[in-house]
């Protein structure tokens, strides 16, 4: 193939062949391109364009064949030329005339090769491998064939690939709940969420905003809300409604609510319970116009009914999911998930490695006598994490107590059971990546993060780690304290 060029585009909206052999003029839209091939000769027309004033796809850029079978980011070319196509523009399959004045509305094409090409939105360098290798994933691309002068034209080729459907997570970025009566002046922002429709002094509603950006809306678009029922004293009916994005935790009350829009009511059945269950609200109305704030207030129908949610502030943070049919590649969509540790103990070598140990603390030590070195464990859940797209991970621990200078380690590990693991039966690594970071005396009192991106990487990781230090030292690390529990920060691009 010759040489790469980066070559902004619009789109196909059908594939016009005819018997004859001489020259002609093809007009494509970029938004039917996804996963077609297209046949042309040395001295054809291409036209490419974008028909919808708000199609996010915007360009296509050429790519080696092994960029675009592999998707890989490493495969990109950063040098390549770059031809600037944003605007409805003449594209020339035939050679460039040297005294052409305008170059860069032309391109030139070699009978008997193939060329590869990436649809993208619009085109950001300090972002050209992810979108590019993202957009590529999702199969948002196309083939042309260039043949000799005068070749018979053939029927268009079948689709080489299907566009994938696209899942992204939003999460809460504030929540609380706020009561009437006596208390309409304060809101409630716990670890709990409450609704609740009855007199007065007793009515509740809660508030919720995401992380939420129009810009990653295209045609098809299914909008879920997840979210884990506390307790529900009887059969509830939640009714969810989209309100004004501009409210604080600070400032919010049953007396200062944001304003509450009219006009899409989406409802949810809550059966009575007493454990805590998962319900999956399907809040796709929201976004039928292309436009939601990601702002919701909650309130429940059936009166005298008291449901609890669970927020933010718990384990069980809500989440919106966006799946999209086809979805282009934001210029930047950057969100962060914080996560809780589901599991976390740690265990001791010497007369206690038969031992379980239970402390609302970890504890990582090393020491000349067995019996006193320790290795600390902690689980997080990732099954809800989208780790296929690119990301960094931090693990953010904040040291209760810390005696001398240490040097931690932090090892990817295989399952195991909070309620039996041991010394003997901690468990095993699951890859040779070992992060080491030097922490001071100083620093106790104080959160430190260790980028734990590398152990994540590996496609069989669980989110377990096994903390260990390698000298004479003494570490305790909160564990049930809630505002220093051990996080796992998770940002995804």
């Amino acid at each position: 193939m010759p040489s790469q060029r980066f070559l902004k585009g619009l789109a196909v909206s059908s594939l016009l062949f005819s018997s004859a052999s001489f020259a002609e003029a093809f007009t494509y839209d970029i938004s039917d391109l996804h996963c077609q091939t297209i046949n042309v000769n040395t001295d054809d027309v291409v036209l490419i364009t974008r028909n919808a004033p708000n199609q996010n796809f915007k360009e296509f850029t050429y790519v080696s064949e092994e960029a675009y079978e592999m998707c890989g980011p490493e495969l990109i070319d950063d040098n390549s030329r770059t031809i600037d196509l944003l605007y409805d523009t003449t594209h020339y399959i035939q050679e460039v005339d040297e005294n052409d004045s305008d170059p860069d509305s032309h391109a030139s094409y070699t009978a008997g090769e193939t060329y590869y090409a990436i649809i993208t939105s619009n085109f950001h360098d300090e972002l050209q491998d992810q979108q590019l290798t993202q957009s590529c994933q999702q199969n948002n691309k196309f083939k042309i064939v260039v043949n000799e002068v005068n070749t018979p034209r053939t029927s268009p080729e079948p689709s080489h690939c299907e566009p994938k459907a696209i899942t992204t997570q939003h999460n809460v970025s504030k929540d609380l709940y706020v009561r009437a009566g006596p208390s309409s002046d304060i809101n409630y922002n716990t670890d709990k969420l409450v609704v609740k429709d009855s007199y007065p002094e007793w009515t509740r509603l809660s508030y919720l905003a995401f992380d939420f950006d129009n810009g990653q809306l295209s045609n098809e678009n299914k909008l879920t809300l997840k979210i884990k029922v506390k307790s529900s004293n009887a059969t509830g009916l939640l009714r969810i409604r989209e309100t004004a994005r501009d409210w604080s935790t600070g400032d919010i009350s049953y007396n200062n609510q944001p304003e509450i829009y009219d006009g899409v009511n989406v409802f949810a059945v809550v059966p009575q319970t007493t454990s805590a269950e998962w319900i999956y609200v399907d809040m796709s109305p929201f976004i039928a116009n292309g436009s939601f704030t990601g702002s919701i207030a909650i309130s429940n129908e059936i009166f005298d009914t008291y449901t609890s949610l669970y927020a933010s502030e718990s384990s069980y943070a809500p989440s919106l999911t966006l799946t999209a049919s086809v979805k282009p590649i934001p210029e930047s969509v950057v969100s962060t998930q914080t996560l809780a540790p589901n599991k976390g103990t740690y265990v001791r070598g010497g007369s206690s490695q038969n031992s379980v140990i239970s402390s609302p603390d970890i504890v990582v030590k090393t020491s000349g006598d067995p019996t006193y070195t320790r290795n600390g464990l902690l689980q997080f859940d990732l099954n809800d994490i989208n780790l296929e797209s690119p990301f960094e991970a931090t693990l953010r621990l904040n040291f209760k107590r810390l005696r001398n200078n240490i040097n931690l380690s932090v090892k990817a590990v295989n399952d195991w059971n909070e309620e039996t693991v041991t010394w003997s039966t901690q468990p095993t690594t699951t890859s040779d990546v070992t992060i080491e970071e030097s922490f001071s005396e100083a620093q106790h009192q104080q959160w430190v993060d260790i980028d734990v991106t590398s152990l994540l990487s590996a496609d069989d990781s669980l989110g377990s780690f096994r903390l260990s230090i390698d000298s004479e030292a003494y570490v305790e690390i909160h564990k049930s304290n809630q505002a220093f529990t051990p996080e796992l920060v998770i940002t995804t691009n």
